[in-house]
């Protein structure tokens, strides 16, 4: 348990000399924190002297070392981008020890000024304004139109230095407050009536933090503070007092200082005492903080993991945003450009078995709607490559039977595993499909393509839910390990400005990047022969009449491509002979790619305006309905692979680069689930060898991860689909992408 002295900011601490001069006592006493009231009127109708606690918490963060921050401060009642601004301030000035206490205010504070004070209006402007602080400390260029605020394209800079915690206040008998408390960092309950005689008792928290932990499916790195007075002098009694609080879950315990307990140097004699009075049970713990490089779907999911697991994390992107939205897998384009079946390889039984266990891993994790609305692809055995020899139609009828084989096998593993098309065989062979001329065969499989935009969506919505500390515009220039079994983090932000970060452990999810800053961290570290692509995806327009009724129609290499509709509005188009503008290999001592990948990458290719024209006019021989599409956007895919034939994609598993150090890249988007659960596994054990958690709780969070879900409802749908079309701006993709959920609320 940690202690802080909690100091209200009225009456002989309505200036700010008495509350500076008090913190660095309780420095000088080996307090843990310092804590101050953030009230305008304490008490109506009568004038009584009160100071700004942002201009205190300013000086103290200079003065001391202490834990600090406002316990509470009413957003609803301060303009959300000017508190995104005093807390980035005072947070980088204390070198990250700020803490943002919440609450809704005492409604006085808000009816002395005309302000809407009732509890429902307080509470909606209060999650208003938690929405929009996270999205200022982002980085990112910020639009908002709520009920209370509007923003028109605000970025702010600079933000805080790491992710900064946030504490939700509320009383005894109210369950939103515990509710809105579990999507943050911790919880302040308060009494009914904040009078000392009238504690919130031990059963009390108890029961509310009962709720809490339902919520958030566990209390792993969450604090929890308790508030009061010790008034005896007696080590034992005071001990007595404060340890039901711990037993029921109490991190903190707040010694509040106030005019009515007493005189200013009688309050000062208390903080004298020992903070904890218990004799040496004064245990400070650490919170481990996580850096994950790279904001593709392996890096968020890193991330999620991580910060579900009870850890700071800290999540840097290289690019920036264009559109309000974060900076989410627009590089990763085996979210944007995948939108095939699990047997999409019909010459590598292996890669089917990956697909189909990394899709039934999938299913448990993330919102059923990501598919598109399809729970199924078709694979299709063209006709002209058996004219040419190939004996397509018994590989995907083989490939067919590995699949049920494989599905029935995990099945018995776990029976309650995610089911793929209840009440519908795993795979069916057709004999031809509508509107498409060269069938041999078609063959129905468990879908595993998804919508890139609203993926995107969903992991936006879940990092900010999950507190986690994302920043964009960031490039890792170098890691290193530190002397104290953790690593120094340098990166190069969007100012131009070289910032460090200290971690105790770092993920690299990076895609092509992450092997180069492998190799550099650690020379001795081997890699399989990588194949790095870049492949150019077209989405192109589906003019009325164009038979729409499937997911996926793949036609491999001179055979003519892939046509993939999206929407009614929108198919993704691709033909090998024009796709691939280029292949290379990562340097083996170096882990480097290329200068053309990256100049290609960066500034597109010189001919992929040529190659676009030339991939319709091959499609078009297969499906005559596209002679009236157009071309509406062009996306270069970047694919890694460990082999050179685009048609197989072996597995990566993750890499301990170093204890503490992961590294995770995905060939198949498909295995992230997979990936995630088993990077937190080292994670985990890492945690243990570093003493932060014991072998039980490492244990237990790692079962508690494998029932981990995102959140798939949102009260807004507008805003949902929004945000997915901010996404595929950011992506590069056209908005038309984004449509496949209109009108659809996302939900388990």
């Amino acid at each position: 348990m940690r202690f802080g002295v909690y100091c209200a900011n009225f009456g002989f601490f309505g200036e700010a000399r008495p509350l500076v001069d008090m913190a660095v006592l309780a420095e000088e006493c080996e307090w843990d924190g310092f804590f101050v009231y953030d009230h305008l009127v304490p008490f109506p109708g009568r004038a009584v002297s009160s100071v700004d606690p942002w201009t205190v918490l300013a000086v103290v963060a200079d003065r001391t070392e202490l834990v600090l921050g406002p316990m509470v401060t009413p957003a609803a009642r301060r303009l959300p981008w000017e508190l995104a601004h005093q807390v980035a301030a005072v947070d980088r000035l204390s070198g990250g020890r700020l803490v943002l206490g919440v609450g809704l205010g005492a409604a006085f504070d808000f009816e002395a000024f005309g302000d809407a004070s009732s509890a429902i209006e307080r509470g909606n402007r209060l999650d208003e304004s938690l929405s929009l602080l996270r999205r200022f400390w982002s980085g990112e260029l910020v639009h908002h139109a709520g009920a209370s605020w509007r923003v028109e394209g605000v970025r702010l800079a600079p933000g805080p230095l790491g992710r900064v915690p946030i504490w939700v206040a509320g009383r005894y008998g109210s369950r939103r407050p515990l509710r809105r408390a579990a999507r943050f960092d911790g919880f302040f309950p308060i009494n009914t009536k904040w009078d000392p005689a009238d504690l919130l008792t031990p059963a009390q928290l108890a029961e509310m933090l009962a709720v809490v932990e339902a919520e958030r499916g566990g209390l792993d790195g969450f604090e929890v503070v308790t508030a009061g007075y010790s008034e005896s002098s007696s080590r034992k009694t005071v001990a007595g007092r404060i340890a039901p609080y711990a037993e029921v879950g109490a991190t903190w315990w707040f010694e509040t200082l106030e005019p009515r307990r007493g005189g200013l140097e009688e309050l000062r004699e208390r903080v004298r005492m020992p903070s904890s009075m218990g004799g040496g049970s004064h245990v400070m713990t650490t919170a481990e903080t996580h850096v994950v490089v790279g904001a593709g779907i392996a890096g968020c999911l890193s991330a999620l993991f991580r910060r579900r697991a009870g850890f700071n994390v800290v999540l840097l992107e290289r690019n920036q945003s264009v559109s309000g939205a974060l900076p989410l897998c627009t590089e990763t384009s085996n979210v944007v450009s995948e939108n095939h079946s699990g047997a999409e390889y019909p010459f590598d039984t292996w890669s089917a078995r990956d697909c189909l266990t990394g899709r039934v891993a999938t299913e448990e994790l993330f919102p059923a709607e990501i598919y598109g609305g399809k729970d199924y692809s078709r694979i299709i055995a063209s006709r002209s490559m058996i004219d040419d020899g190939s004996d397509i139609l018994s590989i995907c009828r083989r490939n067919m039977d590995v699949l049920r084989a494989h599905y029935d096998r995990l099945r018995d593993r776990d029976p309650g595993l995610a089911r793929l098309r209840e009440g519908e065989p795993l795979c069916e062979e057709h004999a031809g499909v509508d509107g498409v001329a060269d069938v041999a065969g078609a063959f129905v499989t468990p879908q595993r393509g998804l919508n890139p935009t609203y993926v995107a969506a969903v992991l936006e919505h879940e990092l900010i839910r999950a507190g986690v500390d994302f920043r964009s515009g960031c490039d890792v220039v170098n890691i290193a390990q530190n002397g104290h079994g953790g690593y120094e983090v340098e990166f190069r932000a969007s100012d131009g400005d070289t910032h460090r970060l200290t971690a105790a452990q770092v993920g690299l999810c990076a895609a092509a990047h992450s092997y180069g800053i492998a190799k550099r961290l650690n020379p001795r570290v081997t890699f399989p022969r990588i194949f790095l692509a870049l492949r150019e995806i077209l989405y192109v327009s589906l003019p009325d009449g164009t038979d729409k009724d499937f997911t996926c129609l793949k036609l491999e290499d001179r055979y003519g491509g892939m046509l993939s509709p999206l929407n009614d509005e929108c198919a993704m188009a691709y033909h090998p002979p024009a796709a691939h503008i280029c292949t290379v290999t990562l340097d083996p001592t170096t882990g480097e790619y290329p200068a053309d990948y990256a100049r290609y990458l960066a500034a597109g290719h010189p001919e992929q305006h040529e190659r676009a024209q030339w991939t319709l006019r091959e499609l078009r021989r297969y499906y005559p309905e596209l002679e009236r599409a157009e071309i509406l956007g062009i996306y270069l895919k970047v694919a890694v692979n460990t082999v050179d034939d685009s048609r197989v994609r072996r597995h990566l598993d993750v890499q301990q680069i170093l204890p503490g150090c992961t590294m995770t890249v995905l060939p198949k988007w498909t295995m992230c689930v997979q990936n995630a659960r088993q990077e937190m596994g080292y994670v985990l054990e890492r945690s243990v060898e570093l003493g932060t958690i014991d072998a039980a709780t490492g244990r237990e969070r790692g079962e508690a991860l494998r029932r981990y879900q995102l959140d798939g409802t949102w009260d807004d749908v507008d805003a949902l689909e929004r945000s997915a079309e901010r996404h595929a701006v950011n992506m590069s993709v056209p908005v038309e992408v984004a449509q496949p959920m209109r009108g659809a609320l996302l939900t388990r």
